[in-house]
């Protein structure tokens, strides 16, 4: 008997050859869809990453153009300026860079205090042009700043940016600046969360001890600080920090007052040394002086501009009152008819080359002092004005009640040192500023002084 095999039927597959074909023609349709979908992925993402760089590197070329506009500089070193801030500082050599001063378009179109940076850069894509698109694309990115007005009243200015600190507050007391602080020191310290500041340099920009603050609506600095705790808002009720580190310098803003002369209000008289001591009643008028001296007596400076040419003006006696005035405190080889040599000091750093030999200015009395009444002319407002190659301290001690100082306070290159206590209804702007003592010292510099510093800002 033989025995049957049976044979299990083949399961037949679930794709007949046809449908094999089918198949490997749709993915060969579909395949350049699919790699150029993921290679859209990747080179969106690289033309994103060069966008990035592109903004960074216009932000920062347009701030630098701008800061360049802002120092008076011309359009042509601007211009540079933000070409190199893009091809070398950022690494984009082979980005075209467009600078247009005024901007072009948008808000600040046609404005000569905004410069409007354009940056074009190639990039060179890998797979998107199995999508018949081009492979070598260009990322166009845009900015714009430019100069605008202090975001509050400048009360105290500290200029030198190697002054290691700019601002430096010791003792039990403390400053109060009822506007805006602005520290130019480049030194180190920590930012206004406690941070190291990170660039590099020695010192601090602004120091106060430990037992004193300072106290104002707004405070820049270029530099860090010793201890952030201790710099504080204004208004007592704010919950915000008015300090804010690494900031751009700010330029001066009287780097173009011209010294005074005759053809700008000085009176061409010229006076002995004057010493006042002893009981007596003296009168002074405006003109040119080697010194001054008042250690007692009742003095009454009359209204105008006096020069104080090679000496000290030094006052220790209460009664004194100066009314809508000016003091320059100059070298003794100034010419008030030409300006010469102090018209040369402009835009230049010190130490004078011209033989210039200076005094000191010496205030420990409580003063009844007014700054030069002058509407329309160069010196309005203006209380003590130093020569700026004059790098000589300025002292100024004893107490002030409110209202009995206000003006503004000039020193270029020389360092503003206060002690003691009181409300001096002035502005301060100096190579840098000291405050010491166990009171407080509060600046008020009302709502027109003198110097009105710019900053600058990226707007676009």
């Amino acid at each position: 008997m033989k025995s049957r095999i049976k044979h299990r039927p083949r399961h037949r597959s679930a794709f007949s050859n046809n449908d094999r074909g089918a198949i490997l023609v749709i993915a060969a349709l579909l395949l350049p869809i699919l790699l150029g979908c993921v290679g859209l992925v990747i080179d969106i993402g690289v033309m994103m990453v060069a966008s990035r760089q592109s903004q960074n590197a216009a932000d920062a070329a347009a701030m630098a153009a701008a800061v360049d506009l802002l120092l008076a500089r011309t359009e042509a070193t601007a211009r540079a300026t933000a070409t190199t801030y893009v091809q070398t500082h950022h690494n984009l050599a082979n980005s075209q860079v467009t600078v247009n001063i005024p901007p072009t378009q948008g808000p600040y179109a046609g404005s000569a205090n905004h410069v409007e940076v354009v940056v074009q850069t190639p990039t060179r894509t890998s797979f998107i042009q199995v999508l018949g698109v081009n492979r070598d694309q260009f990322v166009r990115r845009l900015a714009v700043a430019g100069v605008r007005a202090q975001p509050a009243t400048p009360g105290v200015l500290a200029l030198d940016e190697s002054a290691r600190p700019g601002l430096r507050v010791v003792g039990n007391g403390g400053l109060v600046v009822n506007g805006n602080i602005t520290i130019n020191s480049s030194g180190g310290g920590l930012d206004e969360s406690g941070n190291p500041i990170g660039n590099g340099n020695s010192g601090t920009a602004a120091s106060v001890s430990n037992n004193a603050t300072v106290r104002a609506t707004d405070i820049r600095v270029v530099g860090g600080v010793n201890n952030p705790g201790n710099f504080e808002n204004y208004d007592p009720g704010a919950t915000t920090s008015p300090l804010h580190t690494g900031q751009l310098p700010v330029p001066d803003p009287l780097e173009f007052l011209p010294p005074p002369m005759v053809s700008n209000g000085v009176i061409p008289t010229f006076h002995p040394a004057i010493s006042v001591t002893g009981n007596r009643t003296v009168n002074l008028v405006p003109g040119v002086y080697p010194s001054i001296r008042i250690q007692s007596g009742t003095v009454v400076f009359e209204p105008g501009i006096y020069i104080i040419r090679g000496g000290e003006l030094r006052v220790t006696e209460d009664r004194v009152t100066a009314h809508g005035v000016m003091f320059y405190i100059t070298g003794d080889n100034y010419n008030i008819y030409t300006g010469e040599p102090d018209i040369n000091d402009l835009g230049n750093p010190p130490p004078a080359t011209d033989g210039a030999s200076f005094g000191n200015v010496r205030i420990n009395a409580s003063l009844q002092f007014h700054g030069l009444n002058n509407p329309g002319g160069p010196f309005d407002g203006m209380l003590f004005y130093q020569r700026r190659m004059n790098t000589n301290d300025f002292d100024m001690a004893g107490n002030s009640a409110a209202g009995n100082l206000t003006g503004t306070f000039y020193a270029k290159w020389g360092r503003m040192d206060i002690s003691g206590q009181g409300t001096y209804g002035a502005q301060i702007i100096a190579a840098s500023i000291d405050i010491s003592g166990n009171g407080t010292v509060t600046i008020d510099p009302g709502d027109d002084p003198v110097g009105q510093a710019n900053r600058v800002a990226l707007l676009q």
